[in-house]
């Protein structure tokens, strides 16, 4: 597939039992608690929270960060000026610097073209966005988190103050729509248009608005399958020692308290198309129905986009159920690069019946054409992310009425070294240093359907 033309568009920032396996390389994977229930239903979602936080303040000083995603693919609006400004996936940041702020924006349209502009801009574009968050009281929204199975990307909200004050709130899924009362995308659009027009960038649908630059020069890698089953390049070796999980608690969750979860542990909900390592920044886009088979590389030191991935090949399996067709593509769920090796795990979101050649990690050697080094067993990895630690891989794979395992693997291999059984499947994994009053731990946080894991580390 060749890469899209980039086009000079504009819009605003970003803004969300244990077994053992063979070991060596074998041809063998603080919720504000006065929140508001809406008098009628906020979304057809049979999952989440569907509250929001009426105390809070809106009026909440300087914007450090603000990342903003949204999709307003099958809206129309009567107000002319945006309804020709380009339907799709929109996916903003905004973060202030010395000079003023830096903006970067992605939106995939319709017709899975994706688009993506980093630039230079005033720090007035994060008073501006303070404006009209401020106007119209969208810190009411903070702890808000909707979700469903539905097909659509949902919403993400992420502010963060120098105060250190927060706004964060989500929507996931196509019915897990946001709140009327407190938020309405038309909003941003109107602020994002005119802050890329003072830029001399336009968001119009219509060709002839946008300034054609040319292609781009940035390799796109068309990654090659090297199969369905477990592989792994013959002269790799696995580790001698891994990662040790020993249990410590597993209480019951009510399922629709993810958000209460993350802030007890001090994360965040992950952005559902983009990630960051602290050396990149990954852009998960390109599928139907918002599952991407694209990866962009961006430097984040530089903020230069420095390589393209294309994982059509892995994108449809050989063994899909064609009634199923609609719901087996396997969108890139989870990146993170360490020590020049890029590790990967793609998914589908059906039962593994409807096509159990899905749910891999990967390994892409980046100084050698991102050549896949190893790929893991199928029914491997579903969850939302994966954790590197030491020489070991930690990840989880589960889905209704099939087995649910936490699996640690050899990263150097991709093999299953130790499984444990979960009542329910893993959504999110967090390895993070824990203070006892002898010593600092590592503790592995592992968020289910309906249960809250914690294990000790070593």
């Amino acid at each position: 597939m060749m890469r899209s033309k980039i086009y000079k568009i504009g819009i605003l920032a970003v803004m969300l039992m244990t077994v053992t396996g063979l070991i060596g390389c074998a041809d063998k994977s603080a919720v504000n608690e006065t929140v508001e229930e809406t008098d009628e239903p906020i979304d057809g979602g049979s999952e989440g929270s569907g509250s929001y936080n009426t105390d809070k303040d809106t009026d909440l000083g300087n914007i450090v960060t603000a990342e903003i995603g949204f999709d307003n693919s099958s809206y129309e609006y009567p107000e002319s000026d945006l309804e020709k400004l380009i339907h799709g996936t929109y996916d903003i940041r905004i973060e202030r610097t010395d000079a003023g702020a830096k903006v970067s924006v992605t939106v995939t349209d319709s017709y899975s073209m994706t688009r993506r502009f980093d630039f230079e801009a005033d720090k007035k574009v994060l008073d501006e966005l303070q404006d009209v968050i401020k106007e119209h009281e969208v810190a009411k929204l903070d702890g808000y988190y909707k979700r469903n199975s539905a097909l659509g990307e949902g919403f993400d909200l992420e502010i963060v103050y120098e105060s250190g004050d927060k706004i964060s709130a989500h929507a996931e899924g196509g019915y897990a729509v946001m709140p009327d009362k407190y938020w309405d995308e038309k909003w941003f659009l109107a602020y994002i248009d005119k802050v890329l027009r003072e830029y001399d960038y336009y968001l119009d649908e219509e060709e002839d608005q946008l300034e054609d630059i040319g292609e781009a020069d940035i390799p796109e890698y068309v990654i090659e399958n090297p199969g369905w089953e477990y592989y792994c390049d013959a002269d790799r070796q696995a580790a001698d020692d891994h990662v040790k999980l020993t249990l410590i608690s597993a209480d019951a969750n009510e399922i629709t308290d993810t958000d209460i979860w993350l802030s007890n542990i001090g994360e965040q909900l992950p952005d559902s198309n983009q990630r960051e390592d602290g050396d990149y920044r990954y852009y998960f886009y390109g599928g139907e129905n918002y599952s991407g088979y694209m990866i962009d590389i961006v430097d984040l030191k530089t903020s230069e986009l420095f390589a393209t991935l294309n994982l059509y090949n892995m994108y449809y399996s050989d063994d899909q159920v064609d009634p199923d067709w609609d719901f087996v593509e396997q969108r890139v769920k989870h990146a993170v690069s360490k020590d020049g090796i890029l590790y990967l795990c793609m998914s589908h979101n059906t039962y593994a019946s409807a096509s159990p050649h899905n749910a891999y990690i990967m390994a892409l050697d980046m100084n050698d054409d991102y050549r896949v080094i190893w790929k893991s067993e199928p029914l491997t990895c579903n969850a939302n992310n994966f954790v590197v630690e030491g020489n070991s891989i930690i990840c989880g794979y589960g889905f209704t009425d099939e087995p649910d395992y936490l699996y640690v693997l050899d990263r150097s291999t991709g093999e299953r070294v130790e499984a444990i059984k979960l009542k329910t499947g893993p959504e999110f994994l967090f390895v993070k240093d824990y203070e006892t009053d002898s010593r600092v731990e590592r503790r592995l946080y592992v968020r289910t359907y309906d249960t809250d894991y914690e294990f000790l580390v070593e």
